[in-house]
């Protein structure tokens, strides 16, 4: 290698070497790696700092952050002391047991936010069961009242009629009251040629699968192989009646009913109704037309038996009796006299020999 001479510009490419302890020349674009320097590679030039924009940028960004925030927690603390501003007001232990519809009635000038939730429950559909929170509560004007109201007792699946049938009136209550079920039997006599009398036939024909706990159910019970039919006895005298219903092998019962278009003392229907087949010796119900007042019949010279039907039929009752009980015994006196009138369900007197 040449030697440097001082002064003496060295060509490129000429081979001349850096001695120890000269600079290496510099590139356009830094400095390069120089033969022969001591210290090898030089290093990257160092990163340049942020720009002021993107600073600037960053510090509004901030600010706006914490503004944004600052509104926020301003808001929040508002909304808290306003609402601990509001009044309260005690929930009212009158809301339980009272119907839904009349909630508001007691508590809509508080200024509640009102929920309503069902529940199922032996208390009639639309009760008012319980409140949350619970009555004697506080609450302030614009928090929640949840009322739980009843949506009726449970369904519960009827037993079927195959299963009651040929089953005592004891046997089918037992059945049809157990736990899970408790439905209430309600039964009605019915003739029957195949089921043997005071024996369940089945369910009455529109008796749905599924009632409400609790429910009364009719159950058909055999009576015994049909009897004669009811005659049409509709608008006759009640005494009159009585006598048919009688000789066709009925037992007779009077009740009255005021009824002011059917004259006073007439029948207005049976129970069981014209037409039907019952029992022979079976009771039938003779409902008869009444009005503001009714006149005691004429009971003198009867025997105490049809003196007492007589009276019933109109809707009036036998009070004391002088003189022999017996139904065989003959009515002498009555009092009020026969033809008075009387109100509706008055009592008679009787005097009996």
């Amino acid at each position: 290698m040449a030697p440097i001479v001082p002064g003496v510009p060295v060509a490129p490419g000429s081979g001349v070497g850096v001695g120890a302890g000269a600079p290496g020349p510099v590139g356009p674009g830094g400095p390069v790696h120089v033969q022969g320097h001591p210290s090898g590679p030089l290093p990257p030039p160092p990163r340049l700092a942020p720009t002021a924009r993107a600073d600037r940028f960053r510090k509004v960004f901030i600010g706006v952050v914490a503004a944004i925030a600052a509104v926020a927690l301003g808001v929040a603390v508002t909304l808290v002391v306003t609402q601990q501003l509001k009044p309260t007001h005690v929930v009212p232990e009158a809301l339980i047991g009272i119907p839904k519809g009349e909630v508001t009635d007691h508590v809509g000038e508080f200024g509640w936010h009102l929920k309503y939730e069902d529940r199922n429950d032996d208390q009639p559909a639309g009760t008012v069961l319980d409140t949350r929170p619970k009555v004697g509560s506080k609450l302030r004007e614009g928090e929640r009242l949840t009322v739980i109201v009843s949506s009726g007792p449970p369904m519960v699946t009827v037993p079927s009629s195959d299963d009651l049938q040929g089953l005592t009136e004891q046997q089918a209550t037992e059945v049809l009251s157990a736990s899970g079920i408790d439905l209430v039997p309600e039964f009605v006599p019915t003739p029957d040629e195949d089921i043997e009398a005071d024996h369940v036939i089945g369910l009455a024909d529109d008796t749905p699968a599924e009632l409400p706990k609790g429910s009364t159910v009719k159950v058909e019970i055999s009576s015994g192989p049909p009897g004669p039919e009811i005659a049409d006895v509709t608008g006759w005298e009640a005494e009159e009646a009585a006598r048919e219903l009688e000789d066709d092998g009925f037992q007779v019962d009077f009740r009255g009913e005021t009824n002011f278009e059917q004259e006073s003392g007439h029948v207005l229907r049976t129970e069981p109704a014209a037409g039907q087949q019952a029992a022979e010796g079976s009771t039938v119900v003779v409902v008869v037309a009444q009005g503001d007042s009714v006149q005691v019949p004429d009971v003198v010279g009867e025997r105490l038996d049809r003196a007492r039907d007589k009276l019933e039929s109109q809707g009036l009752s036998v009070g004391s009796i002088s003189g022999s009980g017996s139904d065989d015994a003959r009515v002498i006196g009555a009092w009020p006299w026969p033809g008075t009138d009387v109100q509706p369900g008055s009592s008679v007197d009787l005097t009996v020999f």
